[in-house]
């Protein structure tokens, strides 16, 4: 009887350390957010396997109790998050036993893009990408170079500069890259040609020694010239909101931001600090400018308002050199170009002050965006 009791004892002891061993679970956290603005996101569906739940007024969410099985399908595997005006999130998780964070960053499905040029298969083209990088279109084809593209104001054209003939002239084309049409034919340089309206453009040229600005229409039947000194006067930037145009001068002796009106009066220096200014832009409601400044052993991206005042640091760098900073329509995100270890890239900064990278290669020169 002794000994059958023993038996008996130690085979309960085996049968419930057996049953123990196989309880693994995971606890998963985490947030969900707007990969480039960083907006939290409640309400936001997360699921793996059946369990599912809703992200917080915060943005978190956490699944509890997730048995943790080594041979598990793949479908059982996936964490997928689904929220309105935003592409679904599916991705493969590994299942640990313990607990587990992952933050989410979800893509809208908005269509935003932007227009740039790249010298990616040889020559300088212009490109249509969408803010992700995956949607790329070629709009440019020729053998020549083909820079310095800018949207009419209904996006539907685009003037750009090419060199396709042996001197740099202006065209314009169609959003898809149709219908090309040559619209000067002189040896001069010229630079960033913008459109004023559906008939009417202004460029910087060098046809009388340095830069001026100058006006003209598609037809090239006139030409006015805006600027006239002996300095260097381009990178002209149009807003139809107040009808005015910022453009970069050197009349102060170092290249520095000026605003004047559409006619060429009222010339004012907006920026006075010290380094070189570059490429100002306008957001959309024409209350807010973005320019970029090289100091001294420093790159800064700055705004300011079309009075001067309220000059505000967005964004510096020791190491790197950035240009062409702009505002999508809704001023949440702005475009620019970082130049680091000889080549280019472009980036968007958010409103949380994050940063994407969006198109970037090793030897290779993503440069002048500008959104659609």
């Amino acid at each position: 009887m002794r000994r059958f009791m023993l038996l008996l004892l130690l085979l309960t002891l085996s049968l419930g350390m057996v049953g123990c061993n196989e309880d693994k679970f995971m606890n998963l956290r985490g947030s969900v957010q707007d990969r480039f603005t960083g907006e939290v996101l409640s309400g936001v569906q997360v699921e793996i396997a059946n369990f599912l739940v809703e992200s917080n007024a915060n943005g978190y969410f956490i699944l509890e109790d997730i048995p943790v099985i080594d041979d598990l399908k793949v479908e059982d595997r996936l964490i997928k998050v689904t929220a309105p005006g935003y592409r679904t999130y599916v991705q493969e998780l590994s299942l640990e036993e313990g607990d587990k964070r992952v933050d989410i960053k979800l893509d809208t499905k908005e269509r935003k893009e932007f227009i740039f040029v790249s010298d990616k298969d040889g020559h300088k083209n212009i490109y249509l990408s969408d803010i992700y990088g995956d949607n790329i279109t070629q709009l440019t084809q020729d053998r020549g170079n083909n820079w310095a593209p800018n949207w009419s104001e209904e996006r539907k054209k685009i003037i750009f500069l090419s060199d396709r003939n042996g001197h740099s002239n202006i065209y314009t084309m169609k959003a898809d890259g149709s219908n090309l049409q040559q619209i000067t034919y002189t040896t001069s340089n010229k630079e960033d040609p913008i459109w004023l309206n559906k008939d009417e453009i202004i460029f910087a040229s060098d046809r009388d020694g340095d830069y001026e600005l100058y006006q003209t229409n598609l037809s090239s039947s006139y030409l006015k010239k805006i600027t006239d000194n002996n300095h260097y006067d381009g990178q002209v930037s149009y807003s139809s909101a107040n009808n005015k145009l910022l453009y970069v001068s050197e009349t102060t002796g170092e290249k520095k931001i000026h605003i004047m009106n559409q006619d060429g009066q009222g010339k004012m220096v907006l920026h006075t600090g010290f380094g070189k200014d570059s490429h100002p832009s306008w957001s959309a409601d024409g209350r807010t400018i973005l320019f970029t400044n090289q100091g001294d052993s420093i790159s800064t991206i700055y705004r300011i308002n079309p009075n001067g005042s309220g000059l505000k640091k967005v964004l510096d760098n020791k190491s790197k050199i950035y240009d062409y900073a702009s505002y999508d329509h809704k001023g949440e995100l702005i475009l620019f170009v970082v130049e680091e270890d000889g080549a280019k890239s472009i980036k968007i900064l958010s409103s949380q002050n994050k940063i994407e990278s969006v198109l970037f290669e090793e030897d290779r020169d993503y440069d002048s965006p500008e959104w659609k």
